[in-house]
C-alpha cells in the first residue's frame, strides 16, 4: 500500500531522482526484500507511467543485467520479470543488446548457475513481452534450441519451457541452429562438444531429410569430421552417434564423403578406451548398412577390404589386450607380492569390465555383418574365412545370448547378399541365353 501511495506522487519532476534511487537499489543493496520490492515497484512504475520511464530504460536494464546472477531464486525471478517489463517500453536495440549479453553468457560461462539465469531471464522476457522479442527470434531460437540439450536436466527443463512459449518452428532456423552445432563441436569445452552432438542428433531427427541434406558437407567438414579425430574425451562417444545419426537422415550420401566418414570411424575402432572403441564399432556397422542401402544397386559401395582386417581381430579376441589396462574410465585392482582379499567392489569392478569387453566383440561381429559388400568379386574373397569367423565366435562366446543374435544377424546379412548376388547373375544369364 505504501508503494502504491508513492507511485501516485511520481512525476515529470522527480522521476530522475526515483530512478537514481531504484538503481542504488537494485544494485547495492544487501537485503533480499529490498531488492525484491524495488524490482516490484519498478515494473509498477513502468505500468502505470511508461512515458516517465521511458528514457532511463537503457540504465535499468544495464544494472539488472549486472544484478540478475544473485544467489537467490527469488531475487533472480523478480529482476527476470523487471527486465520483461522494460522490454515492453524499451527501444529495439536495447532489447537486442538484452538478448545479445544473455547469448554471451550461456555460451561462454561453463557455471550452471549461470546458464540457469538466462533461462530464467528468457522465459520471463518471453512471457512478459513476446512481441517484443519476437523480431529476435533468428538469434534467440537457435540459442533456445541448443540448450534444450544442456546436461543439467533443470536448465533443460527451463529451456524447454521457452521452447513451448516461443512456438517457433525449426525449420525457419536450421541455418542459425547449424552455427551453434559447430560453434559448439569446436569449443575447447568437452561438455559443450558433447552438448553440441546432442543437439545435431536432435535437429537431424527433427526436420525433414531433404533440408539437412542441404547443410550434410558443412556439418561434416566444418563440424564432426576434424573434431572425432585426435585424442579421447569424456563424452566423445557421443560425437560417434551424432555422426552416424546425420548418414541416416542424409538419403544420398556421396561416395567421396561415405569413403572419408568410414575410413574414419574405421581408425576409430582402433583406440583403447573401451567405451570409446564399442560405439565406434556400434556406429560403423550403423553407417555402413546406411551407405548399402543407399548404394543397392550397381554400383555397389565396397569398402570390406578396409573394414574387415580392423573388425576381425576385435572380434575373435585375438587382438593386442592393451585396451584392457589403458581406459581411462576403467581400473583393474593392483597386482603385489602380498595376497589382497578380493572385495566386492572390486568383484563389482572386473564384471562390468568383463562385460564390456564382450559388449565390444559384440559389436565387431555386428559390424562384420553390416560392411559386407554386394560386391561379388569381395565376396568370394573373404567368404570362408567370414563364415569361418562367425560360426567359431558363436561357439566361443558360449550362452550369451546378446552375442548370438549378432552373430546370427550378420550371417543372415551375408546369406542375403549373397543370394541377392546369386539372383542377379541368374537373371544376367538367362538374359543373355534369351538373346
Amino acid at each position: 500500500d505504501t508503494l502504491s501511495i508513492c507511485l501516485d506522487q511520481v512525476d515529470k519532476d522527480n522521476i530522475e531522482n526515483v530512478v537514481s534511487i531504484l538503481l542504488e537499489l537494485l544494485g547495492g543493496s544487501i537485503g533480499l526484500a529490498t531488492r525484491v520490492g524495488a524490482a516490484q515497484f519498478t515494473i509498477q512504475l513502468s505500468v502505470l507511467k511508461p512515458q516517465l520511464l521511458k528514457p532511463y530504460v537503457k540504465k535499468i536494464l544495464l544494472k539488472l543485467r549486472r544484478s540478475v546472477n544473485s544467489k537467490s531464486p527469488s531475487v533472480r525471478q523478480a529482476y527476470a520479470q523487471c527486465m520483461g517489463y522494460m522490454c515492453k517500453i524499451a527501444t529495439p536495440r536495447a532489447i537486442a543488446e538484452v538478448l545479445d549479453h544473455l547469448l554471451e553468457v550461456y555460451h561462454k560461462n561453463e557455471e550452471e548457475g549461470s546458464r540457469m539465469i538466462v533461462g530464467e531471464t528468457l522465459l520471463q522476457l518471453i512471457r512478459v513481452a513476446p512481441d517484443r522479442l519476437q523480431p529476435l527470434y533468428t538469434k534467440l531460437i537457435p540459442l533456445v534450441f541448443f540448450a534444450r540439450s544442456d546436461s543439467d536436466s533443470k536448465i533443460k527443463k527451463t529451456f524447454e519451457d521457452l521452447w513451448l512459449e516461443c512456438g517457433a518452428s525449426i525449420s525457419l532456423y536450421v541455418e542459425g541452429i547449424i552455427q551453434n552445432i559447430i560453434t559448439g563441436l569446436d569449443s575447447s569445452s568437452w561438455p559443450t562438444k558433447t552438448q553440441a552432438s546432442r543437439v545435431l542428433m536432435s535437429l537431424s531427427q527433427s526436420v525433414e531429410s531433404k533440408q539437412f541434406a542441404t547443410y550434410f558437407k558443412q556439418v561434416m567438414d566444418e563440424g564432426l569430421l576434424k573434431n572425432i579425430r585426435g585424442r579421447i574425451f569424456q563424452g566423445k562417444e557421443e560425437l560417434l552417434e551424432a555422426l552416424s545419426q546425420c548418414v541416416k537422415s542424409d538419403p544420398v550420401v556421396g561416395r567421396q564423403y561415405a569413403t572419408k566418414i568410414l575410413n574414419l570411424l574405421s581408425n576409430e575402432c582402433t583406440k583403447t578406451k573401451l567405451v570409446y572403441r564399442r560405439q565406434a564399432l556400434i556406429s560403423l556397422a550403423d553407417v555402413s548398412t546406411t551407405i548399402n542401402d543407399i548404394y543397392s544397386s550397381p554400383p555397389f559401395f565396397d569398402m570390406f577390404d578396409t573394414i574387415y582386417p580392423i573388425v576381425s581381430p576385435i572380434a575373435s579376441g585375438t587382438e593386442a589386450t592393451s585396451s584392457d589396462t589403458t581406459d581411462t574410465t576403467e581400473t583393474t585392482t593392483a597386482v603385489s607380492d602380498t595376497p589382497t582379499e578380493t572385495t566386492d567392489e572390486d568383484r563389482a569392478e572386473k564384471k562390468k569390465l568383463n562385460t564390456l569387453r564382450v559388449g565390444v566383440r559384440v559389436s565387431a561381429y555386428t559390424a562384420v555383418g553390416a560392411a559386407w559388400p554386394r560386391v561379388y568379386t569381395t565376396q568370394r574373397t573373404y567368404a570362408q574365412q567370414v563364415i569361418e569367423l562367425l560360426t567359431s565366435g558363436a561357439s566361443d562366446m558360449g550362452n550369451l545370448w546378446n552375442a548370438r543374435v549378432a552373430i546370427l544377424k550378420s550371417l543372415s546379412q551375408i546369406i542375403k547378399c549373397l543370394g541377392y548376388n546369386n539372383a542377379n547373375t541368374t537373371t544376367t544369364t538367362t538374359t543373355t541365353t534369351t538373346t
